[in-house]
């Protein structure tokens, strides 16, 4: 297993990709839809202390901030950190952006009232570990919310990676030709074998919820498919064969 320094090092080569499809949806309907989707989950509306797990190259780290809120957001590669800083300077705003590890959160207990994490928890290692260290920086009555697919049950289900395959074909016959982060049907990356996750072949988001219930959370909740409000029509084509739910709760 690579170290988590190798690790970090795999999405920093890989945030040009990345990058390209944040810009797209800073400058496209999903910002507004994205907002709406997580502010109507939280019982404070404004003025939020907000943690953005994973944040890649600062999608919701910017969105939040543009309204208002006061965001750190956090990666364990320093390129997305660098695309993040870029995007976020674009857009006018300043979160902080911090070289950090999830299973290690280096802020004190009760720091945020909400945390949040998209495409992240599928390459957990140690997923129970990453779950316990987002309760304990929140506050009391914040807010946890998850955003993920079952982006790699196709490598354990030949069915489903019938249709996943079928629909990247028609994908690109019919829009662009996909760059390299897109695809949920690669047997490896150059971290992780994806097989090897503990979050691959597991029924979500049914397992989150009954870990974030044996965690301690309360008024748990949770939306099979969200793909409707955040996806344009490419989109619903391409992944909706593993649409992309939500899944969180109440401290």
């Amino acid at each position: 297993m690579l170290t988590k320094e190798e690790r970090a090092k795999h999405w920093s080569n890989g945030a040009e990709d990345y990058d390209w499809y944040i810009k797209r949806e800073l400058n496209s309907f999903r910002e507004e839809s994205w907002y709406k989707l997580i502010i109507d989950k939280c019982d404070k509306k404004e003025n939020l202390k907000v943690l953005d797990c994973g944040c890649g190259p600062g999608f919701f780290s910017v969105i939040l901030s543009k309204r208002g809120h006061d965001v750190t957001g956090i990666d364990q590669a320093e390129g997305m950190l660098e695309k993040a800083a870029e995007n976020a300077k674009e857009a006018g705003v300043e979160p902080e952006f911090k070289k950090m590890f999830l299973q290690d959160i280096e802020f004190p207990d009760n720091t945020f009232d909400l945390v949040l994490s998209r495409n992240v928890t599928w390459n957990l290692s140690n997923p129970e570990i990453v779950y316990a260290e987002w309760k304990r920086v929140l506050k009391p009555g914040g807010t946890l919310i998850i955003f993920d697919s079952t982006w790699y049950k196709s490598l354990f289900d030949d069915e489903l990676k019938a249709e996943v395959e079928r629909r990247r074909k028609e994908y690109e016959e019919k829009y662009e030709k996909l760059r390299g982060h897109d695809s949920d049907t690669r047997p490896s990356h150059d971290h992780v074998d994806p097989k090897t996750l503990p979050l691959s072949n597991v029924d979500r988001p049914d397992w989150d919820i009954e870990e974030l219930k044996k965690q301690g959370f309360s008024e748990c909740f949770v939306e099979y498919d969200i793909s409707e409000t955040i996806w344009d029509d490419g989109e619903k084509l391409l992944h909706g064969a593993t649409p992309m739910f939500m899944v969180g709760g109440i401290k």
